[in-house]
């Protein structure tokens, strides 16, 4: 993000380094804080903690936990369609559609299924209801024009896969990569056909020495170096003039959401051009260089308790945990309402359907005791 931002592609990008790197060695110092705090809290409990060498998957009770999800989905679905009229995709075909940020309701729990649905899928060795479950969700967000969600099912599939694969690591990265790269691919078609050139040009106030640069370039660069710059903007000149709780509104229905009291400031800040601002923003308006140290360390500390043992036992709420890591850049998918209801949708998926068996090793230990 740092060699984003220096190449300066806005007109309103951020035109030096310090603030940044300044919040980058603040964050980097409160998340190892807390990471290594739990590692030596448990130092002593890791050794005597229980081994696997077996964890089985009840296919069939994953196919219907999957399956539950699509029929709660596809009611939401057929709701907006009712109440709502035609998903914003249709807008290609020159069709009167709702802007993909205000159509339809319920999508705090829609989004949670469809991302649910696609990662459990990953997990069944059918491509048959590979072709199903994953049509399914993958089809009902691109109707949406949900790149964000795509993106975040693409990445704890690629945790799930490090995690159930014997394949190298260094094989594992290559996957990695090209999945990563296919899911960019596949965010920036929507983007182009969502957002044109003209607009997207002057909305992101793109410098004209770039006006003809090619849009996967300038979607890459935009999306790398304004998250950061915003962020450093606000650090730079937001008045910190008395304690919020903002950055917990999102875990809020959105009928229930209070008005952001930050919302007059981000607006009247030129120089502030999207909404992704890194997931530090809200912390950091709430209550500064404090709020930017305490979400730091809950994510180390919860980072700390997969590390310690749970990654294995849990995996689809690790997956959970990783992919909002790799998305911290960028959004706070941390206290979403729609985060909380996927880990819950997780959670029940891997009560349901995991079946974990003790190594040999463990099972001595527990007969000896």
């Amino acid at each position: 993000m740092l060699a984003a931002l220096s190449i300066h592609v806005s007109d309103s990008s951020y035109p030096t380094l310090g603030i940044p790197l300044r919040l980058f060695a603040i964050s980097l110092v409160s998340m190892v804080a807390g990471y290594l705090l739990i590692l030596l809290l448990n130092s002593g409990r890791i050794r005597k903690s229980k081994s696997y060498e077996d964890i089985q998957l009840d296919i069939r009770k994953l196919r219907i936990i999957n399956l539950i999800f699509l029929m709660v989905a596809a009611v939401i679905v057929a709701i907006n369609l009712k109440t709502a009229g035609l998903p914003p995709a249709f807008s290609f075909f020159s069709l009167d559609t709702k802007d993909y940020l205000e159509y339809g309701n319920l999508k705090q729990i829609l989004f949670p299924l469809l991302v649910a649905i696609l990662v459990n899928v990953s997990l069944d060795p059918s491509y048959r209801f590979k072709l199903f479950f994953g049509g399914f969700a993958s089809i009902v967000m691109g109707l949406y024009l949900t790149r964000l969600n795509l993106m975040f099912a693409a990445f704890q599939i690629i945790v799930l896969f490090a995690l159930t694969s014997r394949v190298k690591t260094r094989k594992l990265y290559v996957v990695a990569a090209i999945s990563v790269l296919c899911a960019l691919m596949l965010a920036n078609v929507l983007g182009n056909n969502r957002t044109s050139r003209a607009v997207f040009m002057e909305f992101l106030q793109i410098k004209s020495a770039y006006s003809d640069a090619p849009m996967p370039f300038l979607w890459a660069a935009s999306y790398f170096s304004i998250p950061i710059s915003d962020m450093s903007w606000i650090a730079l000149e937001f008045p910190h003039e008395q304690l919020h709780l903002s950055s917990l509104y999102p875990i809020l229905p959105g009928f229930w959401t209070p008005e952001d009291p930050n919302q007059t400031f981000i607006d009247s800040d030129a120089r502030i051009i999207d909404k992704a601002h890194t997931y530090l923003s809200t912390y950091f308006m709430d209550a500064s260089y404090l709020g930017v140290v305490i979400i730091n360390l809950l994510i180390g500390l919860a980072s700390g308790y997969f590390m310690t043992g749970h990654r294995t036992t849990s995996p689809l709420v690790f997956a959970v945990l990783l992919a909002a890591i790799m998305f911290l850049f960028f959004f706070d998918l941390f206290t979403p309402l729609s985060t909380l209801f996927l880990v819950v949708f997780q959670q029940l998926t891997e009560k349901y359907t995991l079946r974990f068996h003790a190594s040999r090793e463990n099972r001595q230990r527990e007969l000896a005791a």
